[in-house]
């Protein structure tokens, strides 16, 4: 979504679900769920002396569970042990 303020300045803002599948494992050596989440945004842009000068102001927010972090153990296999983190 965005929204021209005047001829220099446009506002935008923005939303994206997060879907990412792992291949990282837990200690039952079963696969962690996938990444889910959402991100946020908003900003603005201008644009200056016949567009040779651009700026940009975002803030953004991130939500995301199941993320696979390293616990730095291993298995009888061999293989790391992960753990999801909400």
């Amino acid at each position: 979504l965005v929204y021209d303020i005047d001829e220099h300045h446009s506002a935008y803002a923005s939303y994206t679900d997060i879907f990412k599948p792992q291949n990282a494992r837990d200690e039952d050596n079963t696969l962690i769920d996938p990444i889910l989440g959402k991100n946020y945004e908003v900003g603005i842009k201008g644009e200056y002396f016949d567009k040779k000068l651009n700026t940009s102001l975002t803030l953004f927010r991130t939500e995301q569970d199941n993320y696979a972090e390293n616990t730095w153990n291993m298995n009888s296999a061999g293989n790391y042990i992960y753990e999801k983190i909400r």
